[in-house]
């Protein structure tokens, strides 16, 4: 049997709840039962989901968190949730410390968070179900590094780096609405 994910970018929260609701695969082929599902939608079985930023030391960290947190309240446990950097220059870094305040007034605590790179990442290119790049590069990044485009969905989220402390809440403002989208998505 022959499984497609639907690609798709979002670019807006309602982009987000689009593609969050379609997270279908499509039949392209008879199983071995001999039933027939031509573009039958199901839904795609999430265990493992990576979020990648320039250098894990800001955006994708607050993601990691805010996307545990809104897995958690749904009874998503079984869902692994990692982050990492597409830069190797940040690698073994802290969480910016704008991050880590921004977290704790959500109830959050990151301050233990190293960045990692991917290149680190043993069985990277396999070892999740859904990349989820939240810029250009890191979309650019996966690409490079042959991760299927089926398992791919890049948000872009504006980079809060050297903008203070309010860039840094509005960015976590927006990863919080597009992962509580996802999370809902998944709570099926």
């Amino acid at each position: 049997m022959v499984l497609r994910l639907e690609q798709r970018v979002a670019h807006s929260t309602r982009e987000w709840e689009i593609l969050c609701s379609s997270f279908v695969l499509i039949f392209d082929a008879v199983s071995k039962g001999g039933f027939t599902m031509n573009s039958a939608a199901v839904v795609y079985p999430i265990s493992s989901i990576i979020f990648l930023c320039k250098g894990n030391t800001c955006r994708s960290p607050m993601a990691e968190a805010l996307a545990r947190k809104a897995f958690n309240v749904r009874g998503l446990t079984g869902i692994r949730v990692e982050s990492a950097g597409i830069g190797e220059y940040a690698r073994g870094k802290t969480a910016h410390e704008y991050s880590v305040v921004c977290m704790a007034r959500r109830g959050i605590d990151i301050s233990g968070h190293q960045s990692r790179w991917v290149d680190d990442i043993e069985g990277f290119a396999t070892r999740y179900d859904l990349y989820i790049p939240i810029d250009p590069e890191a979309d650019a990044g996966l690409k490079q590094r042959g991760i299927p485009a089926d398992k791919i969905v890049f948000i872009d989220i504006v980079n809060p780096w050297e903008k203070g402390p309010e860039a840094y809440d509005a960015c976590a403002d927006e990863i919080e609405e597009k992962v509580n989208v996802l999370a809902a998505s998944l709570w099926l």
